[in-house]
């Protein structure tokens, strides 16, 4: 190749075997002589017929692919020795920083401190045994660990999201599922299924299966767009029936709402049999208890059944107007609690003196509001005569003033707290019932007969 006279810049070039002109470096070169050199964006060179310049051009193109080999091989070379410089790096500064050598307790708990208030979680996690065993997990990988700085070689969350956790719930719900076989093969289950509205607001029903050792999830399913009749209901339990296995399955249990989908299960599976959940019945009749309608209906009972009273409605109704004012103002709850810690450990209510609030969704909310209230009764007498809260109830807007002075006529009303502790009276052993129902382990018959007893 040499600079082509039919132009004074240096970049256009003249092939000395064919007279070719192009532009272009080194590659081009190599590109232009050597056929094997692809993708081609120059003209194959095609030699003069004279002998001298064939053989001249083939040395030529021997070199240039010799030289390109070799710059192939020491580019390879110097790729492999950064890579080992900077392995180097990485475990000369692990062996500065070894987490079995060099590192002591002090920085491994300051660490994970860090960590655990950076992601604000609760200091409970070092108590955990899953947590702490796969801290120990990590410390026995040793070396296998690098660290390069303030990171390590740890998996991130796209491989524990995709790999790790699917192959987790896998394997954990291969192995629950054998146990719950074996238990059901002995003992037989019962399905449970319940809806409720997900915090997206999506209609959820799900299913479980419950053995005398614990539950087991079976499923939960949007059913948006659907309508929940009773035929929907029941080919929703039935095919779950089906595939956990109807020779294992006793009963279904599931809410009042759903007992126009009993005749259709039972139908298909005339083995199985169906029943209310005792757990909602029991609420619901605390409900209709602390009601004031005039007409109650309690599910799996058919007919209406006159109620119009008002005395638990009434008493509860303004428990909760004194918990709300409380629990709503600011000042008036942390005197509450300033007061509340003065009283000796072993004068305070099992519990806690911590007020409750209604929630709607809590079995019997209402009752155990009042409970409560009952057991700190003697310390809202407290609060109401305390000369702190005095003195900021006198500084506020008329309706607070208002609703606060309501409160210290309900607290200090004699009738008022006989009212109260005659619903509790009547509603507690209710409540004790529910809670044995709606325990993990369920309830014995013996203890729910005397249960009963008491609320006849």
């Amino acid at each position: 190749v040499e600079t082509s006279d039919r132009s004074k810049s240096t970049k256009l070039k003249q092939c000395l075997f064919c007279g070719f002109h192009y532009t272009g470096g080194p590659f081009q070169i190599r590109a232009h002589l050597d056929p094997s050199v692809k993708p081609r964006t120059i003209r194959l060179c095609v030699p003069s017929e004279q002998w001298q310049w064939r053989d001249r051009k083939a040395e030529v193109l021997v070199e240039l692919r010799r030289r390109r080999s070799v710059n192939e091989e020491e580019e390879a070379k110097k790729l492999k020795l950064e890579a080992a410089k900077a392995e180097g790096r990485a475990i000369a500064g692990f062996q500065q920083a070894s987490l079995l050598d060099r590192v002591g307790t002090d920085e491994v708990s300051e660490a994970w401190m860090r960590f655990v208030v950076k992601r604000a979680l609760p200091l409970d996690i070092f108590d955990d045994c899953a947590f702490r065993k796969a801290v120990a997990v990590t410390a026995a990988a040793g070396r296998k660990i690098i660290v390069q700085g303030d990171d390590t070689f740890l998996p991130r969350r796209n491989y524990m999201a995709r790999k790790v956790l699917p192959a987790l719930d896998a394997k954990l719900d291969d192995c629950v599922r054998k146990k719950v076989q074996m238990v059901a093969e002995s003992t037989g289950v019962v399905l449970i299924s319940d809806g409720w509205t997900s915090v997206e607001n999506r209609p959820i029903i799900n299913c479980l299966a419950a053995l005398p050792v614990g539950s087991y999830f079976l499923a939960a399913t949007d059913t948006s767009g659907h309508t929940k009749d009773a035929q929907y209901i029941a080919d929703f339990v039935v095919d779950h029936i089906r595939k956990f296995g109807c020779e294992h399955v006793v009963a279904v249990c599931m809410d009042g709402a759903c007992k126009a989908s009993f005749p259709i299960i039972e139908a298909s599976f005339p083995t199985v049999f169906t029943y209310i959940c005792p757990t909602h019945s029991l609420d619901n009749f605390v409900k209709n208890v602390c009601s004031n309608k005039e007409i109650v209906r309690i599910k799996g009972i058919e007919g209406d059944f006159d109620w119009d009273e008002s005395f638990f409605s009434e008493a509860l109704e303004k428990v909760w107007e004194v918990v709300k004012f409380v629990c709503g103002h600011q000042k008036a709850l942390a005197r509450y609690r300033e007061l509340g810690a003065e009283v000796p450990k072993e004068s305070r209510p099992k519990g806690g003196l911590e007020l409750l609030r209604y929630c709607e969704t809590r079995f019997a909310s209402k009752v155990l509001m009042a409970d409560r209230y009952s057991k700190c009764h003697f310390l809202l007498e407290k609060l109401v005569i305390d000369e702190t809260y005095v003195s900021w109830l006198s500084k506020q807007s008329r309706d607070i003033k208002e609703k606060g002075a309501e409160a210290k006529r309900i607290i200090r009303c004699d009738a008022t707290c006989a009212a109260i502790n005659v619903c509790l009276k009547a509603l507690l052993p209710v409540v004790r019932l529910l809670r044995m129902t709606d325990a993990k382990l369920g309830a014995t018959l013996g203890k729910v007969y005397g249960y009963m007893l008491q609320l006849d």
